[in-house]
């Protein structure tokens, strides 16, 4: 498969820092003698109201890409069972790494979300803690792949709320599930999508998804071509609306 992408992070209108942290790069790996390619995406959110959000994610996203390039490289052939193994452990060292610095003074209870993308054949394999989403656009058609792990989703689960009531239900950012400080043990959400020229990948933090209704999110990933200019845009339509938090964006176009 042949990729298109880029990824942009904003500070937004209304936050002191910015406690989002992004990678979308290419990465290879000697594979039976021979050098294979893959695409890495990574979209980490720093918990707000705790110490070092952005120490958090940044950690997360810089160390949980080193581990991925590590242990594909490590592996033969990288079966579906292999890669889903190397994906979740990492996520699960970088849950133990952060927890134990934020057991220190100067990072009292840090954590951060995370969704890992792993593009590779005719795949996607996709690890999830948090809130962030993964949207896919494929025939015209928007649908949200990853489930956010809140006390708002858990109610949209129930019935309770509408989707679109969860951008400004007052537990919408009540997380339930992420890296670092957490009373629960850490569950990773697994999901893999068959991929395919047409098709059109987002990944996001809260800060886009917050001011942005699905139906705008699926209006600019239909008009705006250009993966640059469709992330530029989103963080653009995402201050107009307010800014409300750090806003972070990864498209993927499979070509």
């Amino acid at each position: 498969m042949m990729y298109r992408y880029y990824g942009k992070t904003d500070r937004g209108m209304r936050r002191i820092k910015n406690e989002d942290a992004y990678l979308v790069e290419m990465q290879s790996a000697c594979m039976r003698g021979e050098e294979r390619h893959y695409l890495l995406a990574i979209v980490a959110d720093g918990l707000g109201g705790h110490s070092a959000g952005d120490v958090a994610s940044k950690m997360c996203v810089q160390h949980l890409s080193d581990y991925i390039h590590v242990k594909i490289g490590m592996l033969e052939y990288p079966e579906k069972e292999e890669i889903e193994k190397r994906l979740k452990e990492g996520m699960e060292l970088m849950h133990a790494k952060i927890k134990a610095c934020g057991e220190e003074s100067r990072y009292w209870r840090m954590g951060t979300t995370a969704t890992v993308c792993l593009f590779y054949g005719e795949k996607v394999y996709i690890a999830h803690a948090g809130d962030c989403r993964v949207y896919l656009l494929d025939k015209q058609e928007l649908r949200q792949l990853t489930e956010d792990h809140t006390i708002a989703w858990v109610l949209y689960k129930h019935g309770e709320i509408s989707k679109d009531e969860i951008r400004t239900h007052p537990m919408r950012s009540r997380l339930t599930n992420h890296l670092g400080i957490y009373e629960g043990e850490l569950k990773v959400d697994w999901i893999e999508e068959a991929v395919k020229p047409g098709m059109r990948f987002l990944v996001c933090s809260d800060g886009l998804y917050d001011m942005l209704s699905d139906a705008e999110i699926k209006e600019v990933l239909m008009k705006v071509e250009d993966c640059k200019a469709c992330c530029e845009e989103f963080v653009k339509k995402a201050n107009e609306k307010g800014g409300e938090d750090n806003i972070t964006v990864v498209v993927v176009d499979i070509v």
